[in-house]
């Protein structure tokens, strides 16, 4: 009698686990930043051709890191999600 009540209890707790992966995963806070915003140059101020060109070339970095940070953010959504749609 002392036998079958361990077993039904083990039996009892093995249904209650789960196999899957665990989670939450918690994912990166540098990937859940937002993009910064690009360098507006206002259309009626006299501008140099210099600050146009760190202007461009400000932006196109910004670009880039928020590319780059938009990529991770996949690559660690599909590889955490992976299986469980």
């Amino acid at each position: 009698m002392k036998y079958l009540l361990i077993f039904s209890l083990l039996l009892s707790s093995c249904t209650s686990l789960s196999i899957s992966k665990p989670w939450p995963v918690q994912e990166d806070p540098y990937l859940l930043q937002p993009c910064s915003p690009l360098i507006i140059i206002e259309k009626n101020k006299q501008t140099s051709m210099a600050t146009v060109v760190d202007v461009i070339e400000a932006n196109y970095n910004s670009w880039h890191e928020c590319s780059m940070k938009t990529n991770a953010w996949i690559k660690w959504y599909n590889t955490h999600w992976e299986g469980e749609k």
